[in-house]
């Protein structure tokens, strides 16, 4: 019960702070298919209680692939529906993420930007 309701109260978080109809970036990584995501900084919560897609969760049926390591919520009308899921990280979204250079992918890797 007490997972249950701690799932809830971050899935309404994540709704709270995100545009409706979008996707938003929530922090979340994986470098792998053999590791867990892990947030971008210290402090979040365990990511078995994000509303994935899939449930049980696993990385690949959630979107994961070498190109598609960030996870991105689903901000719906019905908050049922909502759910996260991997997506490239170089896509242009919204955040709901603190705002700094370790929550941004690394852009000049990606081409995205000329930095010489």
């Amino acid at each position: 019960m007490k997972r249950e309701f701690f799932s809830v109260f971050v899935q309404a978080y994540v709704t709270e702070h995100s545009k409706p109809s979008t996707w938003s970036w929530v922090g979340i990584t994986q470098q792998d298919e053999n590791h867990l995501p892990r947030w971008s900084n210290n402090g979040g919560v365990d990511p078995a209680m994000i509303n994935w897609l899939m449930k049980p969760f696993t990385p690949v049926a959630n979107g994961w692939s070498t190109t598609a390591k960030c996870a991105a919520n689903l901000n719906v009308p019905v908050s049922s529906a909502a759910y996260t899921f991997f997506l490239p990280c170089n896509i242009q979204i919204n955040s709901i993420c603190e705002k700094n250079a370790t929550l941004f992918p690394r852009i000049w890797d990606h081409g995205l930007v000329n930095l010489k």
